[in-house]
């Protein structure tokens, strides 16, 4: 479904009945009437609208309204193995269902929006893009599907359902994995596996941040590579005005020994530019980046997303989250690692949250907040380690 930012309803139209005529080749004739059915011109500008809104996004560079996906969106690489590749389309990443793993910022949900833009486009599968944390706990994955359908203006009933997803019509975008509520998740893999199961050629890809479970699961997990020299600019031309962008690139030359390997995720690029927006220059310290990158993640990254809070293992205020984990950094400032075992991390962890007053929090629960929340500290094996030295 050639489906572009540029597209009129009318062209958009014409796609879409396109795309639901050859489907319809593709299933048995009495099913292929209900196919059929939504070729009319009204029906496909409605259905061509509202998968377009799948395009439509709120960003930190846009907090006020949504705009168009492809107007900021770079392609990123995903590490394969000994290898790396920019992936666009949803059939360069191998096997039935595979996992795109990331820490906060690298742009997983973004991704995935534009690997089932760039489905419509091809037009040989309908695409469906789900955020996994609206999900039914008790009946995962099949009512859902109905609803993404539902939400283009398809109302298939479950036999055309089946057979679309049989023939590999269908594809599934499940977003958030780890936004899925932990004693949920076992029985939405389960969910996930069993289709496959029944539908080996529906194509699946799932978000998700590390350590959310999903790991242990037999689809494979593809990790997003960090930002190489340079990729940073691409960025920043894409979201900025050419005289603008060239000025902020010239300023960050200018202090690179201080940014250049710190910008290693979108999301730090793009914190960046909202600096470099409100006060027109790079700032001189590392502190100041990274406080307002603390605030971000904390609060607004998943604010972004409506209706959603992620649930936290402590209740401590943002301020109080903010005054621990900078006390935690302080217990680490003597020593040149970047990783420690979990007991002395703990240990740690325990040392900061009394000498903030919290002396009865958990600090094994603190550390889970901190590692789900803002990804500035993950679990690797048996070790916790900052995702960067800087911090």
């Amino acid at each position: 479904m050639g489906i572009t930012a540029s597209m009129t309803i009318a062209t958009g139209a014409g796609v879409v009945s396109s795309a639901l005529t050859t489907l319809s080749t593709k299933v048995s004739a009495k099913l292929a009437s209900s196919l059929l059915r939504y070729r009319s011109q009204r029906a496909c500008q409605e259905i061509f609208k509202k998968m377009f809104s799948i395009r439509l996004v709120k960003t930190f560079i846009s907090l006020d309204k949504p705009i168009d996906i492809e107007s900021f969106y770079v392609p990123l690489k995903l590490s394969f193995g000994k290898n790396s590749k920019i992936v666009s389309d949803i059939n360069e990443i191998p096997g039935p269902c595979s996992v795109i793993s990331g820490i906060a910022g690298q742009g997983k949900s973004m991704m995935l929006r534009m690997l089932c833009v760039n489905e419509m486009k091809r037009g040989l599968r309908i695409p469906l893009f789900i955020e996994l944390r609206k999900c039914k706990a008790d009946d995962p994955l099949a009512g859902d599907i109905e609803r993404a359908l539902k939400a283009y203006g398809l109302d298939f009933h479950k036999p055309l359902i089946d057979e679309l997803m049989s023939i590999g019509a269908i594809s599934l975008y499940l977003d958030g994995f780890d936004e899925v509520e932990t004693d949920s998740r076992a029985k939405l893999l389960q969910a996930i596996e069993e289709l496959i199961s029944r539908h080996p050629k529906v194509k699946i890809i799932i978000s998700s941040r590390p350590e959310s479970g999903i790991e242990g699961s037999p689809f494979g997990v593809f990790t997003f590579c960090e930002l190489e020299h340079g990729d940073h600019a691409t960025i920043i031309n894409k979201i900025l005005e050419p005289e603008h962008a060239k000025d902020m690139l010239e300023a960050i030359a200018q202090k690179r020994e201080l940014l250049d390997d710190l910008l290693c995720t979108p999301l730090m690029v793009t914190l960046l530019v909202i600096t470099y927006r409100s006060y027109h220059k790079i700032p001189d310290q590392i502190g100041a980046f990274y406080e307002d990158l603390f605030t971000m993640l904390l609060d607004r990254h998943d604010g972004l997303k409506r209706g959603y809070v992620r649930r936290r293992k402590v209740i401590l205020n943002n301020g109080d989250f903010r005054r621990v984990f900078e006390a935690l950094c302080m217990s680490t400032k003597g020593s040149a690692l970047m990783s420690y075992k979990l007991s002395d991390w703990h240990q740690k962890a325990k040392f900061a949250l009394r000498a903030c007053g919290h002396c009865s929090t958990d600090e094994e629960k603190f550390t889970s907040d901190i590692i789900a929340i803002t990804c500035l500290i993950i679990r690797d094996g048996i070790e916790y380690r900052f995702i960067h030295k800087s911090i």
